[in-house]
């Protein structure tokens, strides 16, 4: 059977098919040589087939094939496969020419190309902030949204009355709470009171809001966080994953009581937080529901694992390594790797 034949059931005019009706049969080289066809949408598709590869099983013949074709694929007059190859820049080898490769993203003339070009000059530039300031005049919204949440990230404040903006619009809301948190910029304080304070603020909102005024020594955010841990609806998992980031030992109690409630929507983020946090017998707790292979789900054991990770203890270490060796369960052992391997590269 030929390539386009496995890719679109012996029709190649048919780019409207989705990657799930591939053939998972194609080889890479195949999928490779598919991206010097002339049917766009088979560039499209071929492209998403080795992204999936790559990402989800690691094939390294996939990551060879997009990184061998990468530079050509930024200029792709297919602007999904423009996009998906921002989204790849991570797995291409970091050089002078990759930098060099995105910049011209950034001035894009379809605008999700240009937002997609941000995010990956940001992951991937030596020095992203000026390069990214120049762009917060972009005529276009979701752009500018995201030149201030990248820059925001990176600790550059530049964003900040793009940011400010965002809180009046529901749909960049979350986004513009979370970086205007993690900015710590006391200009801050202002929109989000106001924001805080609306009768009608959705609670998921308002929690997020709360978050980021309690970074910035605002009691009243601090208060509801520890009274949404309390309440334990479906805001309090995020409220849990601010205590632990913001060091709110005053929640820990709170966070106990979540951490053994098995049912609870926030136990997951509250096992997480008292590693965080470090909080006494934090470590005893986490081992006894990490070790615990029968008797709980594979969730809360890796969010466990997390907390472990975080108190940093040997004994927490010797615990994730026991662990990765003796689980019969494949997503645990598999999660357990991936800390171990992260905690390789900071150790």
């Amino acid at each position: 059977m030929g390539l386009f034949s496995k890719l679109f059931g012996g029709n190649a005019s048919k780019p409207e098919d989705s990657v799930s009706e591939m053939d998972v049969s194609v080889s890479v080289a195949e999928l490779s040589a598919a991206l010097e066809s002339s049917n766009g949408g088979l560039r499209i598709d071929a492209l998403a087939m080795l992204s999936e590869r790559a990402r989800e099983s690691g094939d390294a013949e996939a990551i060879e094939a997009i990184a061998a074709h990468w530079p050509k694929l930024l200029t792709d007059s297919e602007e999904l496969v423009r996009q998906r190859a921002l989204s790849l820049t991570a797995i291409v080898p970091a050089s002078a020419d990759r930098e060099s490769a995105l910049l011209p993203l950034l001035d894009d003339s379809v605008a999700a190309v240009r937002t997609a070009a941000v995010w990956a000059v940001a992951r991937a530039s030596k020095s992203p902030s000026p390069i990214l300031v120049a762009h917060l005049h972009d005529p276009s919204p979701q752009t500018r949204f995201a030149v201030a949440a990248a820059l925001a990230q990176l600790g550059d404040s530049s964003g900040f009355e793009e940011l400010a903006l965002a809180l009046d619009e529901p749909a960049a809301r979350l986004e513009a709470l979370q970086a205007l948190g993690n900015l710590g910029d006391a200009r801050a304080l202002a929109p989000l009171t106001a924001l805080f304070e609306r009768t009608m603020l959705d609670e998921m909102d308002r929690v997020q809001c709360a978050g980021a005024l309690a970074r910035l020594g605002d009691s009243a955010g601090k208060e509801h966080l520890l009274r949404a841990l309390e309440e334990n609806g479906e805001s309090a998992p995020f409220a849990a994953g601010w205590a632990g980031d913001l060091g709110i030992l005053e929640a820990v109690p709170l966070l106990e009581a979540l951490a053994d409630e098995v049912e609870s929507p926030a136990r997951g983020a509250s096992l997480h937080a008292l590693g965080a946090l470090r909080a006494p017998g934090a470590e005893a707790r986490l081992l006894r529901v990490l070790s615990s292979d029968d008797g709980e789900e594979s969730a809360a054991r890796l969010d466990a694992a997390e907390g472990l990770a975080l108190i940093g203890t040997p004994t927490a270490r010797s615990a994730l390594e026991e662990a990765a060796g003796r689980t019969q369960d494949d997503e645990v052992r598999a999660g357990l790797e991936d800390i171990l391997s992260e905690l390789e590269k900071v150790s």
